[in-house]
């Protein structure tokens, strides 16, 4: 039995304990944060980052490098894809294309909201499809939601 020591990744405490503990859950005796005890570094193929020295300078800038290294999925396209079919609707009444064409239009969007999220949050496979379709069902309630309010918002207009 070997100690292992590690700092807790909220406040950077630092804890030691018995290598047979690895891998247990605790909250941190500093700031009560909940956390897993890392697995003993004899026993990883890897270095985990949990296992680094959170007040050094060379484990700040190696969680510095790790961070940079992730780059986050842009959310700008869902943002661009709920507030669309509203856009697209107006051109398309305006100039006096059918119901049904205004129809598809929020469909596709709510599609292509679905798959791109399922994307984002790296789902795969068959669980993927599930998924997005999961996904595009919810962008059509919040697309009816938002009709519903925008339309409640005009009639307050014209009653004043």
């Amino acid at each position: 039995m070997s100690e292992i020591k590690f700092a807790c990744p909220h406040c950077s405490q630092h804890i030691a304990c018995d290598d047979l503990y690895c891998g247990e859950r605790i909250d941190c005796p500093g700031c009560e944060w909940e956390m897993f005890i890392p697995v003993a570094f004899k026993e990883r193929s890897h270095p985990c980052s949990t296992t680094l020295d959170f007040g050094s300078e060379k484990g700040r800038s190696q969680r510095a490098s790790e961070s940079r290294d992730q780059q986050q999925p842009s959310l700008l396209p869902l943002w661009v894809l709920l507030l669309l079919p509203f856009f697209l609707a107006f051109i398309l009444i305006s100039h006096r294309a059918g119901m049904v064409a205004v129809e598809w239009c929020f469909i596709l969007c709510a599609l292509a909201f679905g798959f791109y999220l399922a994307k984002v949050r790296e789902h795969t496979g068959i669980g993927a499809f599930v998924v997005s379709l999961l996904y595009s069902f919810a962008m059509l309630v919040v697309y009816v939601i938002m009709a519903l309010a925008i339309l409640f918002m005009g009639c307050l207009v014209l009653i004043r």
